[in-house]
């Protein structure tokens, strides 16, 4: 049984990644190409930055307890960026698959 302080961070940490691959995929999904050689719209990477800002300001503030938000451990910096990474190659595989 978990204690509620792990059940907030694990809530924590799955609105980071959530936001993080709801956001990345954008650039991902919006072009045949590579989302490296196909840029955006400088609008797109500012209103991507915002949301990423407030999302990141309402975790790693004292805002988080007003969403029973719990800090996260430090070691799922590297799970995130593996989670995250592997998301957008899988998306970026089946994108390139089904054109």
């Amino acid at each position: 049984m978990q204690t509620s302080a792990q059940q907030g961070a694990f809530q924590a940490s799955w609105f980071v990644v959530g936001l993080l691959t709801q956001m990345l995929v954008v650039y991902v999904l919006r072009t045949p190409a590579s989302p490296f050689k196909d840029r955006a719209n400088w609008r797109v990477y500012l209103g991507s930055l915002i949301s990423l800002l407030i999302g990141g300001i309402l975790v790693l503030t004292p805002l988080r307890q007003a969403v029973d938000f719990q800090a996260i451990p430090t070691q799922f910096g590297w799970i995130a960026v593996a989670l995250v990474t592997v998301y957008l190659l899988v998306t970026n595989t089946v994108k390139n698959l089904t054109r």
